[in-house]
């Protein structure tokens, strides 16, 4: 399997076309086939921008852009046996980023509506938690994955985050602030988030191009257990003093029917 695109690559061999050679694509093809790693990395360069322009269309999320770019490409390299050569290369990987994408939105869509009534019962806190420790059990599985099936379920996980969070946090914002602050919530909200996406597409792209997919995800998912660790902490309280609130009010009932 391939282990890096475009960092570590084998010795290159005088036979294989280059990344401008018209026409080249047919001989690196080829070449792959038989199991030279270094003419599919020629390959990976060639399509890379384009299918990060698919994901990053598809999902509007640079890091969920590059997932789907990554995990396309690697599967692409495990099952390049497969492709007839009946379209383009470029169309084949499209349509793998597009399954992908397909199984994140599914994830997303089907439990949206469902999050939001959570939220109704269990609490804006609890849902949002619970979305963010999704996030980082789908970049584990991301990270472990061997085949088409768990990385389909990595990304089933990852449409999770979006499903618990992106309603229930505007949601909560509305409910921390009055309705004379209600706008300005909002926009403190949105660009929390537009500056933690710049941050994260920045240092985020820059482990991946320095090192690796895999120190990318672990980064990832660290920086989301670090910042989970006050609100879990706060949850634990909440938690325990609804206990004690619950465990108050039957003893007062439990007093009113002996009476």
């Amino acid at each position: 399997m391939l282990s890096s695109f475009a960092h570590e690559i084998d010795e290159p061999e005088a036979a294989i076309p280059t990344v401008s050679t018209p026409a080249g694509e047919e001989a690196l093809l080829a070449a792959a086939k038989s199991g030279n790693e270094h003419a599919f990395e020629i390959l990976v360069e060639r399509y890379r921008r384009r299918i990060l322009a698919v994901g990053f269309r598809l999902t509007r999320v640079r890091e969920d852009a590059e997932d789907i770019a990554q995990q396309c490409f690697q599967k692409a390299f495990v099952h390049l046996q497969r492709f007839k050569g009946k379209s383009s290369f470029s169309t084949w990987l499209t349509r793998i980023a597009e399954l992908f994408y397909m199984v994140y939105n599914v994830s997303y869509a089907a439990f949206s509506f469902s999050a939001g009534k959570l939220s109704n019962r269990v609490g804006a806190k609890i849902v949002i938690v619970c979305g963010y420790l999704l996030l980082v059990a789908g970049y584990a599985v991301l990270g472990a994955a061997v085949s088409l099936w768990s990385l389909m379920a990595g990304f089933f996980l990852l449409g999770f985050f979006p499903a618990l969070t992106d309603g229930v946090q505007r949601s909560f914002a509305a409910q921390l602030s009055g309705a004379e602050l209600r706008g300005g919530a909002f926009g403190l909200l949105n660009a929390a988030n537009g500056f933690g996406l710049l941050f994260a597409g920045i240092g985020g792209g820059y482990l991946w191009q320095a090192f690796n997919s895999a120190t990318a995800l672990v980064a990832a998912a660290a920086v989301v257990l670090i910042g989970l660790w006050p609100a879990c902490r706060c949850l634990g309280r909440l938690i325990v003093n609804n206990d004690a609130g619950i465990k108050v009010a039957r003893t007062r009932n439990n007093a009113d029917r002996h009476r």
